[in-house]
């Protein structure tokens, strides 16, 4: 995957602000290409332990997809952090993942951005998420 050095900085804004709590948010590209150029914070509207879980609210995204695309941009994957943990797959990022889409995971430790990785889920009943390559270019927003 490839993202802007802005998006990467928005997110990283995002985590550390919203550190010990994992947060969450959008991944941004121009309709029909693959480049990253916006990370779009979410809320965290689980109603499970914020600690350990986030949730994209439904209407939040519905909102999302519908502003983005008036303007020529697509939702082509997520973020979210892993607070005081390291960036991986958790099952629970498995079970929830959209196949086809990126998913960055960022690890903050004690509000310091420490790592991230992004993974892919091939497919619905795939049994593990793949990691891909991340590139953070400067590209036009």
């Amino acid at each position: 995957m490839r993202i802007s050095a802005s998006a990467i900085e928005t997110l990283k804004t995002h985590v550390v602000f919203g550190y010990p709590y994992e947060i969450c948010g959008f991944l941004i590209a121009h309709r029909g290409a693959g480049d990253v150029v916006w990370a779009r914070p979410a809320n965290n509207a689980t109603t499970g332990n914020p600690k350990i879980q986030y949730q994209i609210a439904p209407k939040e995204h519905e909102w999302v997809d519908k502003e983005l695309d008036r303007i020529g941009l697509e939702v082509v994957g997520y973020y979210h952090s892993h607070p005081d943990h390291a960036s991986y797959a958790s099952d629970t990022d498995r079970l929830n993942a959209w196949p086809g889409t990126y998913h960055l995971v960022v690890s903050c430790i004690e509000r310091v951005v420490r790592d991230m990785k992004v993974f892919v889920k091939p497919t619905w009943d795939a049994p593990e998420m793949l990691e891909e390559s991340l590139e953070i270019v400067d590209v036009a927003d």
